[in-house]
């Protein structure tokens, strides 16, 4: 009967110490991807490893043309019919990359500082300062004619109507969209100015509210989908913090139905740690493949279905770039669990047993 007993517990402690070895990769991967989603400096520095704020006039370009949205009210008729080169154009001349880096930057760390205090509202505004200031400057005025410059001829009848708008000091939104002859480009010149000026003045906002954009798409008005957001990340913390529960859990649970004698103790310990940490080292290998097997098969489908293609490489890119950040910090935290159980593995095996 005390055979029987000891064989018994024998076995239950052999599969708790393997639920013990899954539950430490387990505590590995949400430990560590909790704290790489939850840190600002991920985001910032996954932005500038993709060089995207050099790449953003060209993704806002193709957003900007997949929905449709180049009609905004006000704007010159030239800036009515524009393609997505042309709005490439505008955004990189527009802004600077150093200018986006820094709005963008700033909103991540406002978004995070939301997510985790109780502010009743979540700050997303971008300052469009910069846009404006650059759109009344030469820039704004070599962009303009440089989109000039992209479109058909002007016919005689076009040119009569250019010329007759600036004898008149008429609006801007009576000149056609033609290119014209430099002698005449140059006499049209300071009327673009003035109303490229206008339009910085009068037209674009001083600042643009992501968090009202969003919100203005929400089914039901009264729905605040960033403190729903703020919610469930802090749920999910919660859950990643409690998951080093289970491995002690387990541990101890060992102990009780195996550990007879220090020797025992040293050996229950030392095994099972050593095989946790190289099931962690493993799963460090695996990370990268096993989510970029996520993205395709799962997220993928969870994007907006009027998000453009443009952003499905940086998503890609920003899930490789957690990946192998998550494969370095859990590949450490795994070798240094191994080491340590080599070493009180070793430590058991040269006790005496008494």
């Amino acid at each position: 009967m005390q055979d029987y007993l000891s064989t018994t517990s024998r076995l239950v402690a052999i599969l708790i110490a393997i639920l013990f070895v899954a539950a430490v990769s387990a505590a590995l991967l949400a430990v560590n991807l909790e704290r790489q989603l939850s840190n600002p400096e991920t985001y910032k520095q996954a932005l500038v490893e993709q060089d995207l704020y050099a790449r953003l006039p060209a993704i806002l370009a193709e957003q900007v043309s997949a929905n449709g949205q180049a009609n905004p009210a006000g704007l010159p008729v030239i800036l009515q019919s524009l393609t997505q080169a042309d709005w490439e154009t505008i955004f990189a001349r527009l802004t600077t990359p150093e200018g986006r880096q820094v709005e963008i930057e700033s909103v991540v760390d406002r978004f995070f500082a939301y997510l985790n205090t109780s502010e009743p509202q979540l700050n997303a505004r971008i300052s469009l300062s910069e846009l404006k200031t650059r759109l009344a400057s030469e820039e704004g005025l070599a962009a303009f004619i440089e989109i000039l410059q992209r479109q058909p001829a002007c016919t005689d009848e076009q040119m009569l109507q250019i010329a007759t708008t600036v004898l008149t000091g008429g609006d801007l939104n009576a000149i056609p969209v033609c290119n014209p002859p430099p002698e005449l480009l140059t006499q049209v010149t300071p009327l673009i100015q003035a109303q490229l000026v206008n339009v910085a003045a009068n037209v674009i906002p001083g600042e643009i509210d992501l968090a009202q954009a969003i919100q203005g798409r929400q089914s039901s008005p009264a729905e605040d989908p960033a403190a729903n957001f703020r919610l469930s990340y802090q749920r999910a913390r919660l859950y990643a913090g409690l998951t080093l529960l289970a491995p002690i859990f387990l541990i101890l649970l060992v102990t009780v139905f195996a550990v007879r004698s220090f020797k025992g103790l040293l050996l229950w310990w030392g095994i099972p740690i050593l095989a946790a940490g190289l099931a962690g080292i493993l799963l460090a290998l695996s990370v990268v493949p096993l989510l970029s097997w996520i993205d395709a098969h799962y997220l993928a489908a969870l994007r907006p279905a009027d998000l453009s293609p443009a952003w499905t490489p940086v998503i890609s890119d920003f899930l490789v770039f957690l990946s192998r950040r998550l494969a370095v910090s859990i590949t450490l935290q795994a070798g240094v669990l191994f080491l340590i159980g080599i070493l009180i593995a070793l430590v058991g095996f040269l006790v005496p047993r008494r």
